[in-house]
């Protein structure tokens, strides 16, 4: 009942009701199934926002249209575009119906505002001065002495409820508005992150830093080059999609608050006359002056963006290195700790300016209004003679300052322009990287298949740190066949599973996989997500009882199950119980084993693992249960390079 409520009333009035308090579950009290409580949550949204959003307020529809529009756009930007203008005009195309109709709407909004002002001269006109006879008010209402003392009341009655009534108007229109926008300004977030995290699943980002130099615009000012991974990929997700999506909802001022001047100057000259228009003038002259201003702001938040993105990438390093830090002792803490500290003081400094700078626009804006009024009254008694009529004066003034939150919003609309194109240079500098490309799903009787003389290389490194993966021979695995990946660090190994795992680029030469093929990797670092054992490893598929229970066993992870408190259902990861870097290892390959993948990679992770574990995971679980899909396993241990089929 109440939800019908809120929906109905979020209708009428274009804003949104506060939710009811959300009720604790029996079943959460209790410590029941994590996953299956993730699974009933995620039914449970299915289900409450079915009928409320269409196709095209969904995530995917949205990101999908997103991406065409940033496709058609590569062949009409130039050489010489500014970085992050294509995005933004990408932006911009795909969410044009929404802005269009939340700006006319705004419009809408501003001229019925400016309304009350005019029917507040009429109301002055009417109403009797009390000083003087009330048959003889003033002597602008000498015309209205005849008319009954009744009839003036009831006009003025009516006068005051229109004026209730336009305020009234005028404030939904605005809610309208503002519902309407943000609700884009939503669309938009959801849209860049399904492109940041398509890219992502194309081309991964490193744990480490990733080197990469496309153009000479890719480097910073200082002559630095752009730097990506896990930390700078999840700040473009989080907080630049956020401050594009909190700059989409003001950036209609842009033109509507020009319009709305424009149209409110015919209001001002039949109000008082043609001396209104020296107020309108300074305004309008004001806007460029302010323009100019915010483009000097614009470069400091470029500044604050880049040194943000650079303390992010520098803290997750120092958080997955702390055990080395640690163990480094205390002069190594302290220089990281002063390095941090460093770059948090002068990421401070710069926002401290560009605050400042704000602070000033923004007053400056709000004294305009009360300027433009003075010229206007001033422009006034140079052509006019005697005292100016009260009615207009104070109508007048009451129209310059409905017009006052106008200019405010107009450059706050400036600076948040400069925020979405610093937003969307961030992101769109993500989104031109080189992705891995080459690699084709095409192979009949081959699971790997590579030529002679194929080089492969990372996506986008740059020339000082080239590496090529180069194959002097063909090799051709086929189907079920278990490969022992073998040489000495650095050879290779690892970009050999990378490269089958399509994350690498063919340069020349040719590498196809088995026709619709697909591979599951098992990393040397373990990747353990927020969430039970269970949904660890059946990763988001469908739970096959009797099949993942033989997985744990071949993985030898049964004994340790039974010492946690909840078996498989033991929350782990950020903030559930932690594990030793043995048990996260073999929860790893647990994931690779039971996925349906038809190529299984082991990137060196028996290694980490005590021998008599080691070899029941390899016995077991790769030459028992995963027997007949093919896998490939890089290790420098003789005795599992024995028992494999072929040796590279």
């Amino acid at each position: 009942m109440w939800s019908q409520a809120r929906r109905v009333f979020s209708m009428m009035l274009f804003s949104w009701a506060p939710p009811p308090p959300d009720i604790i579950r029996k079943d959460e009290e209790d410590g029941a199934d994590y996953t299956n409580m993730e699974e009933q949550y995620q039914k449970d949204d299915a289900s409450s926002f079915k009928g409320m959003l269409s196709d095209w307020q969904k995530a995917e529809p949205l990101g999908l249209q997103l991406s065409q529009c940033w496709h058609e756009s590569s062949g009409h930007s130039g050489k010489a575009q500014v970085r992050g203008r294509r995005l933004a005009l990408s932006l911009l195309r795909c969410l044009r119906s929404g802005l269009v109709l939340g700006g006319l709407i705004e419009l809408a909004a501003m001229l019925t505002a400016a309304i009350p002002p005019i029917i507040l001269r009429w109301l002055l006109v009417a109403l009797a001065d009390p000083t003087t006879d009330p048959d003889h008010a003033t002597s602008s209402s000498t015309q209205h002495a005849h008319k009954p003392h009744i009839i003036r009341i009831s006009h003025s009655y009516t006068l005051v409820a229109t004026m209730a009534a336009t305020q009234m108007a005028a404030g939904i229109l605005i809610n309208a508005s503002r519902y309407r926008l943000e609700g884009v300004g939503a669309q938009a977030k959801a849209a860049l992150t399904y492109m940041i995290m398509n890219k992502a699943f194309l081309a991964p980002p490193s744990s480490s830093t990733t080197n990469i130099i496309r153009s000479p615009h890719d480097r910073n000012k200082d002559g630095q080059e752009q730097t990506w991974n896990s930390g700078t990929v999840f700040n473009l997700a989080s907080v630049e999609a956020s401050r594009i999506e909190d700059c989409i909802s003001s950036i209609n001022a842009i033109w509507t608050v020009p319009a709305s001047f424009l149209l409110a100057i015919p209001m001002l000259a039949t109000n008082v006359d043609a001396s209104s228009l020296g107020g309108m003038v300074l305004l309008l002259l004001g806007l460029p002056i302010f323009t100019r201003v915010s483009l000097r702001i614009w470069d400091e938040q470029k500044a604050l963006s880049g040194f943000c993105r650079h303390r992010a990438a520098c803290t997750l390093q120092v958080i997955q290195g702390i055990r080395g830090i640690k163990l480094a002792g205390w002069p190594s803490q302290t220089m990281v700790l002063n390095k941090l500290c460093g770059m948090r003081v002068v990421e401070l400094v710069t926002a401290s300016r560009l605050w400042h700078n704000r602070a000033l626009l923004e007053a400056a804006c709000a004294l305009l209004p009360t300027l433009a009024s003075m010229a206007s009254l001033i422009l006034y008694d140079t052509l006019h003679e005697g005292v100016p009529d009260p009615a207009k004066a104070f109508s007048s003034f009451a129209l310059f300052l409905a017009l006052k939150p106008h200019v405010n919003r107009a450059a706050q609309a400036a600076v948040q322009l400069q925020d979405l194109l610093v937003g969307c240079r961030a992101i769109e500098m993500w989104l031109v990287t080189e992705e891995p490309h080459g690699m084709r799903t095409t192979s009949a009787e081959w699971a790997v298949d590579i030529a002679q003389n194929t080089v492969l290389s990372w996506p986008a490194r740059s020339s000082a740190d080239d590496f090529h993966l180069s194959f002097n021979t063909q090799v051709q695995i086929m189907n079920g066949e278990l490969v022992a990946v073998c040489g000495r660090p650095e050879s290779g190994k690892s970009s050999l599973m990378h490269a089958i795992a399509s994350q690498m680029c063919l340069e020349t030469g040719s590498f196809e996989l088995g026709i619709s093929s697909k591979a599951a990797l098992a990393s040397q670092t373990p990747w353990i997500r927020q969430g039970s054992i269970r949904s660890n490893i059946i990763f988001n598929q469908k739970l096959d009882e009797a099949r993942y229970w033989k997985v744990i066993n071949t993985c030898a992870l049964m004994a340790d199950l039974e010492r946690m408190p909840r078996r498989d259902l033991t929350v782990v990861g950020a903030g559930g119980q932690g594990l030793s870097s043995g048990q996260a290892q073999r929860v790893n390959i647990a994931r690779a084993i039971y996925s349906n993948a038809d190529i299984v990679l082991v990137d060196d992770c028996l290694r980490n693992l005590d021998p008599s574990t080691s070899k029941t995971v390899f016995e077991h679980g790769l030459c028992g249960l995963a027997k007949d899909r093919t896998r490939f396993v890089a290790t420098n241990q003789a005795w599992v390079a024995r028992q494999c089929d072929r040796i590279l």
